[in-house]
């Protein structure tokens, strides 16, 4: 694996997770396009964006927290704990958010995404180091 340099470290690892989250704080401070189950708050709809919002972010987190730490199932593991936590964050701060709110669904589907991301992760790194 090739090495970057640190001012290039940013660009490349720091700087897309970071536009990630921002893109995804936009789009979770919109009032919702969906209508919520009845006496749930859980919109059906978009369980798939959610799965692939946190996939996405998930592959870009745990990315940063291998090169930051070396890739290991330790390493995987709190990257997972923190798109969770970041997760269920989010969707606190969507309770005052009109035609939003809190919802458990939602975290499950974000931590069903990251949980994806952390099992690429782990595949991509296993191969790797792989004796060929």
């Amino acid at each position: 694996m090739t090495r970057t340099r640190p001012s290039n470290a940013f660009l490349v690892y720091w700087l897309p997770l970071l536009a990630w989250l921002g893109i995804m704080l936009y789009f979770t401070t919109a009032p919702h396009p969906y209508a919520p189950l009845e006496g749930t708050g859980w919109r059906p709809g978009d369980a798939p964006s959610h799965v692939i919002g946190y996939l996405i972010m998930g592959l870009l987190l745990m990315r940063l927290a291998c090169r930051l730490h070396g890739c290991s199932y330790r390493t995987v593991a709190w990257a997972l704990l923190i798109a969770v936590v970041y997760a269920t964050l989010d969707e606190l701060h969507q309770i005052p958010i009109e035609s939003r709110g809190f919802a458990v669904m939602d975290i499950v589907c974000n931590a069903a995404g990251a949980t994806i991301a952390a099992g690429i992760t782990v595949a991509l790194w296993r191969r790797r180091s792989a004796p060929h």
